[in-house]
């Protein structure tokens, strides 16, 4: 292709249009420029050249605003979330079932989700966790395929090495956790359902789509889960981080956000304050006055649900929330002596 430029030291500087057949490689990037591509690739990796590709949110398990780190006990036949976004629940005779955020994890990760049947457990019931994607984030993967890709990696104690991942599409927007969990929602269809088999030493898997999602999807959801095997000993457990869902038929590397943006998308769905100095900590609460409205840091998803810790009282009572809305919510309490307050812990939940 004929263009027109200037040579100068080395450098080309470009003033017209250039058409190129295959790939540019520029150092150590190459650009495909085949028709309608968008693959780009650094040190033979391809990567997409948009950012927030990755519709899983808090994919590399490093935001716990619920529990810094603490262990989640697993609820029979009752979803429950531990890590921000991720949820976890056990069928009928498996409790004492957990699940945790961990400091194990691959080189370019910190942090993984462990889940875990408790030592002694006898408990043989599937044990799952998974994430619900946000129908405003689903629509523009209409008619196309998608790829899963993560790092996984089994406790030595693993009684079932098979985990199996399922990617599930809806027709129907934000039909939530509990519908995808009882397989109910409306046009439900698994996308993905296979099994991978996992080691004790950390593997990156991927699993794309064998052809595209529907046109008329609304919701997406994904779920590892185990079926334990005998009596658990003190490993019997598997870890994932990396988690990623995005569109195409190339698993890219890992899409890491920073950690302000990350929070903020979760706190979308949860947010409170604590006192344990960890991420989700935004300083205590102190009301002087009988009515005060407390904004949100983030906007959230809906309307959320308030809960109300053991508040601290000086000279106060009756602490609680009212005129509730996306943005922020009305704290009213009753004070006996002027000058007195209350700490309030609290939490905000919109969660699918």
């Amino acid at each position: 292709a004929a263009f027109v430029g200037v040579n100068t030291a080395s450098q080309y500087t470009f003033t017209n249009t250039i058409t190129f057949s295959n790939t540019v490689t520029v150092g150590n990037s190459t650009i495909n420029t085949t028709a309608n591509s968008t693959t780009f690739s650094v040190n033979g990796n391809n990567i997409s050249p948009y950012n927030f590709r990755n519709k899983i949110i808090n994919g590399n398990i490093m935001i716990d605003q619920r529990n810094s780190g603490a262990n989640t006990t697993l609820s029979t036949n009752n979803n429950v979330y531990t890590v921000d976004r991720w949820w976890g629940q056990v069928a009928a005779n498996s409790t004492g079932c957990i699940a945790a955020q961990a400091t194990d994890a691959p080189t370019g990760f910190l942090n993984s989700f462990k889940v875990q049947r408790t030592s002694s457990n006898t408990g043989t019931s599937a044990i799952t966790v998974g994430q619900i994607i946000e129908s405003y984030n689903c629509y523009d993967l209409q008619g196309q395929n998608i790829t899963l890709s993560f790092w996984a990696k089994a406790g030595t104690d693993l009684s079932n090495t098979s985990i199996g991942i399922t990617v599930k599409s809806g027709t129907t927007a934000d039909e939530g956790m509990a519908k995808y969990a009882n397989n109910t929602w409306a046009g439900t269809s698994n996308v993905i359902s296979t099994s991978q088999t996992i080691t004790t030493t950390w593997t990156k898997y991927s699993i794309t789509t064998t052809s595209p999602l529907g046109s008329t999807i609304k919701e997406l959801g994904v779920s590892f889960s185990f079926t334990p095997v005998g009596t658990a000993s003190t490993n019997d457990w598997f870890e994932i981080t990396g988690v990623q869902i995005e569109s195409g038929s190339v698993a890219t590397p890992f899409e890491m956000r920073p950690l302000g943006i990350e929070l903020s998308m979760c706190q979308r769905y949860y947010q409170g304050n604590k006192s344990d100095g960890s991420v989700g900590d935004y300083g205590n609460l102190i009301v002087r006055v009988q009515n005060s409205w407390m904004p949100f840091s983030t906007i959230m998803r809906g309307t959320p649900t308030m809960s109300v810790g053991t508040p601290t009282y000086s000279n106060a009572s009756s602490a609680a929330f009212y005129n509730t809305a996306r943005h922020g919510s009305e704290i009213n309490i009753t004070i006996s002596v002027a000058g007195g307050y209350a700490f309030i812990p609290w939490s905000a939940t919109a969660e699918l």
